[in-house]
Formats: structure tokens, C-alpha cells, sequence
């Protein structure tokens, strides 16, 4: 008789049907990395929706013949030691790719549309106290016209594509990283690194994608790009992801304290002519910046020849990157140096501008 064991039944949320055949059926709601081995021994199938069956759990169940993953990743499971054995390793592909790719685009509209942020601050009463019929306190991008990179091809990859494609979007099917030859209908993965303005990710965790976007990546990624995840965290390397997000929180005070430089010291009226001259990470000025980071948001603010208007635009800029980078430091205070000394250098840099506000 078959001794059937589930590890981590709280895990589904659906009912689990057992087999027709002669079986004894044990179910655990969770087990934890010191419970694997006890738990597998004896059994001659194992039901692993996350829990992670490795050499020792293997080797403490030689009776073992399969193991059933309810789910599509396969990384929790070593798969060249089940191989070995003659384990038979199964999983569930393709379960859920529709409902993966819309909330694929869930988070892309939230981001692109800063819907978030936008809701918090209406929550607030931001909208209430409004002067007009409406406030633009953060940048909006379409999804229509823009560049979705999708890197995988599979079933949910493949439905990314096709949403995207109604949005409007134009579509780059990414072809291996480092492949030789790009085939029909795929671009080549730096290329549509390098382009994309929202990368989506839609790969197996496996040693070749372990790390496919890192810090070389994420710098030849063009500026205010989208990057999601919907499958495994470690195809991102999250330390290299932390440290990007530091440098253009570092690059935006810079951005700001110089504005107020530049109104302070030589009296200048931002417009869209203001060449600031200084590199700033990957932006070659700060009209580059407000082009490619904040240009939806700012065109509104700054026409050529407003300068009251133009003042305006400095002070709404600053106000966007001071409330981007206090909403970073709250979520994530240690990743980014030292909270109390930015938002000090933030308040100095608000503190100058606020005189030059019109009436």
C-alpha cells in the first residue's frame, strides 16, 4: 500500500482529491526544514506545494518514488538528486496563467498611474482642499505607445503579451540572454533591456536564471522603467536592486538641492531651456531628467515662456521628489543611509523655495 505524505496542506486553498488506489494518507498544515526528513520517511509519494525536498530529505526516504509539487515552479525540489533515485517529479503547469498576467498588469497601471499614491492622498482629503478640479502631484504614463519587454515565453509570458498588445503596447519577446541567434519574433535580451519601459519577468528559477537581472541589468534599464516580478524573487539580485533604488534616491536630492541653487544663487527661472550641467547617475542633465523621469508630470508646469510658472514648476518638482523619497524611507529606512540627515537636506532645499511660490 501506498503511504501518501502532504506537507504543507494549509498551503491550497482547494480541496485535494485523494487517489482511488489502496493509500494511506497523511497530512501535515505546515512542516518546517527541521520536520522534512522525519515526515518523508517511509513514504512512497510526497506532496510538496513549497516545502523544500533536498539531498537529506532523499536520502531519509528510500522508499520514495514520486513527489507531486501542486503548483508550477520546481525549484523547491532537487532535481538532479530525484533523478539519481529514480524519483519521479511531477508538477502543474500552466494553472493559472490568466489570472497571473492581469495581476501582472495590476501592478503595471499602478505604477505607471501611481494609483497608490494617488488614493492615499484623495483618502487624505488632498482633493477636497484642491484649487482646482483636479491635482497632479505625481507623474501619469499611458500604457498605449510605451515598450513592454516580456521575458519568457510560456503560457504566462504569453498572455502578458497579448494583454499588452490590447493596451496598445508595443511587444518585445525577449530572446535568451547571451543566445547566439535571435529568432523570429524575439529581440535580442539587451536590446529590449535597454528599451523596454516596463520589464516583465515570467521564468523558472533554475542556475542559469538565478540573478538574470543584476546590477549590470538594472543600469542599462532606461530611466523610470517598470520592473516586475511575478515569478521567483532570486531571478532579481535584490541587494543590486537595493542599491539602485539608493543611488537615484541619492541622485534625486541632488536634483533638488541644485534647483535651489540655481534659483537662489544666480536667480534663474526654471523653463525648459535650463541646461543644469552636472552628470546625475545615468542622466546627462537635469532637463534629461525631467524628460525621461518626470516629463508627463512636469510639461504641465512649465511652459517656455512662464517664468512665474516656471517657479511653480521648480517647487512642484521638488514636492514629488520629496514625497517619493519620504514614502522609500518609511518602507525601507535601512536600505537607504540615513533617513533623519536626508530629510533634513530635503527641508532646507523646500524651506528656500517656498518664498518664490506666487501669491
Amino acid at each position: 500500500m501506498e503511504r501518501i505524505v502532504v506537507l504543507d496542506r494549509d498551503t491550497l486553498s482547494v480541496p485535494v482529491p485523494r487517489p482511488s488506489f489502496a493509500h494511506e494518507w497523511v497530512e501535515h498544515a505546515h512542516t518546517g526544514r527541521e520536520q522534512v526528513a522525519a515526515r518523508v520517511a517511509g513514504a512512497s509519494i510526497v506532496v510538496s506545494n513549497k516545502v523544500r525536498i533536498d539531498e537529506a530529505a532523499l536520502t531519509a526516504a528510500p522508499a520514495l518514488r514520486l513527489i507531486a509539487i501542486p503548483a508550477t515552479g520546481t525549484n523547491n525540489v532537487e532535481l538532479e538528486a530525484c533523478r539519481r533515485r529514480g524519483v519521479t517529479v511531477c508538477n502543474v503547469p500552466s494553472y493559472g496563467p490568466q489570472s497571473v498576467a492581469e495581476h501582472v498588469f495590476a501592478l503595471v497601471l499602478a505604477l505607471r498611474r501611481n494609483l497608490l499614491q494617488y488614493v492615499a492622498e484623495v483618502r487624505a482629503g488632498r482633493w477636497e482642499r484642491a484649487p482646482n478640479f483636479c491635482f497632479v502631484d505625481h507623474p501619469i504614463a499611458d500604457l498605449a505607445g510605451s515598450r513592454l519587454g516580456v521575458v519568457g515565453s510560456g503560457a504566462i509570458g504569453s498572455a502578458v503579451a497579448r494583454i499588452g498588445a490590447g493596451f496598445g503596447m508595443q511587444v518585445l519577446q525577449a530572446e535568451r540572454r547571451g543566445a547566439a541567434v535571435v529568432r523570429p519574433g524575439y529581440v535580442a535580451f539587451d536590446e529590449v533591456l535597454e528599451s523596454a519601459d516596463v520589464l516583465s519577468l515570467h521564468l523558472p528559477l533554475t542556475p542559469q536564471t538565478h540573478h538574470l537581472i543584476g546590477a549590470g541589468e538594472l543600469a542599462r534599464m532606461r530611466p523610470g522603467a517598470v520592473l516586475i516580478n511575478t515569478a521567483r524573487g532570486p531571478l532579481v539580485d535584490e541587494a543590486a536592486l537595493a542599491a539602485a533604488l539608493r543611488e537615484i534616491l541619492d541622485n534625486m536630492v541632488r536634483l533638488e538641492l541644485r534647483l535651489y541653487r540655481l534659483h537662489r544663487e544666480f536667480h534663474l527661472k526654471y523653463h525648459p531651456e535650463l541646461q543644469v550641467g552636472m552628470r546625475l547617475g545615468p542622466y546627462e542633465s537635469s532637463r534629461q531628467y525631467v524628460d525621461e523621469a518626470w516629463g508627463p508630470f512636469v510639461a504641465l508646469y512649465v511652459p517656455a515662456l512662464d517664468p512665474v510658472r516656471g517657479d511653480m514648476a521648480a517647487y512642484m518638482l521638488a514636492m514629488g521628489l520629496r514625497a517619493t523619497i519620504r514614502v522609500t524611507l518609511e518602507d525601507a529606512p535601512e536600505r537607504v543611509g540615513e533617513p533623519a540627515f536626508l530629510e533634513c537636506l530635503l527641508a532646507m532645499a523646500l524651506g528656500a523655495l517656498d518664498p518664490v511660490l506666487p501669491p
